[in-house]
């Protein structure tokens, strides 16, 4: 295999993904915006149905159930927005305690301005991600295009990237019938426990809280920090160590050099793949989305301004009259 890319760098993930990414490896198939379009099209209609559907993306990635999260700036890993804070305001290595411990102060923040009434905190967790507050949760979408918005969205200086993540058979978290983040016990417990979250990746799917999770088809991927564990190697021939592994994902997600056909037999909880979305592809790719109503209208529907648009509108229809 090919000499690892400068793990130094501040572009290592994107470097990284540079080798493994789907375009690389099946350059006929996302050669152009009407290819990668048609792709993802097929893909979109069955996202939420049928599983087993032999489609172009299972062919190259995996039968089974497939989670989709774009990101506008091809050169950034896989991490939460709590984990992106914890990144940037602390020079310490990022542990579960130091997560967990800015987590509580988060959920005491928004329960003190009354935000927790009459819901869990794994609830609270799930309204405030999708209201820019920074929580573990990491945002996923169960339809392709819906995620292929958020790569194209902005930045069109750089190339964007769709990931498509698929779940080894874990246990679905259910936050709403919880006292406690189902978490807590392996964050504080320490030993083996927390060793057992570290190696985890598991779906959050609950009944969407709010408008923008219904827009975007939204559920959420949680897991603890990963680790460098000598039986999950990615690369295969050498050893990533844990600043690295967490540069390319924050959670325990195996991004490997060849891609299972159907059921695959790994120790990974979770499996990668990722599609570069060229820059110069983004405005047509925005155009094409909101032609079937997928915009940032759309997208990130807007409660606050609804009573001075209702009654405008009501205003207009009168005036007709």
């Amino acid at each position: 295999m090919a000499n690892l890319p400068n793990r130094y760098s501040s572009s290592f993930p994107g470097e990284f993904f540079a080798r493994i990414e789907l375009n690389a490896r099946f350059p006929d198939t996302w050669a152009n915006v009407e290819m990668l379009w048609q792709t993802l099209s097929e893909q979109q209609s069955l996202a939420t149905s049928d599983f087993s559907s032999d489609t172009t993306l299972r062919q190259q990635t995996v039968v089974g159930r497939l989670f989709y999260r774009g990101q506008s700036n091809h050169g950034n890993g896989l991490s939460s927005s709590l984990h992106r804070l914890v990144a940037n305001e602390s020079t310490r290595a990022i542990t579960e305690e130091l997560l967990g411990k800015a987590e509580r102060s988060i959920l005491h923040e928004a329960s003190s301005h009354g935000l927790d009434k009459n819901v869990s905190p794994g609830e609270l967790l799930m309204m405030l991600q999708h209201h820019q507050a920074p929580t573990r949760l990491l945002d996923v979408s169960l339809k392709p295009l819906e995620a292929l918005y958020f790569a194209v969205e902005r930045a069109d200086a750089k190339d964007g990237r769709l990931f498509v993540v698929w779940l080894n058979d874990q246990p679905v978290l259910k936050l709403a019938e919880s006292d406690d983040l189902p978490w807590t016990q392996y964050v504080l417990g320490g030993g083996k426990a927390a060793s057992k979250w570290t190696q985890s990746v598991r779906l959050v799917d609950e009944r969407p809280l709010d408008p923008r999770m219904r827009a975007q088809e939204g559920r959420f991927l949680v897991g603890g920090v990963q680790r460098a564990y000598a039986n999950l190697n990615i690369w295969h021939t050498k050893q990533l160590r844990v600043v690295e592994r967490q540069k390319i994902s924050m959670l325990c997600i195996g991004f490997l050099s060849a891609s299972p056909r159907s059921s695959p037999d790994t120790k990974w909880p979770a499996l990668g793949w990722t599609v570069r979305i060229p820059a110069k592809w983004k405005p047509e790719l925005r155009a094409r989305l909101a032609m079937i109503n997928i915009s940032h209208e759309s997208m990130y529907p807007d409660l606050g301004s609804i009573e001075w648009r209702s009654q405008r509108a009501a205003r207009d229809a009168l005036s007709s009259v």
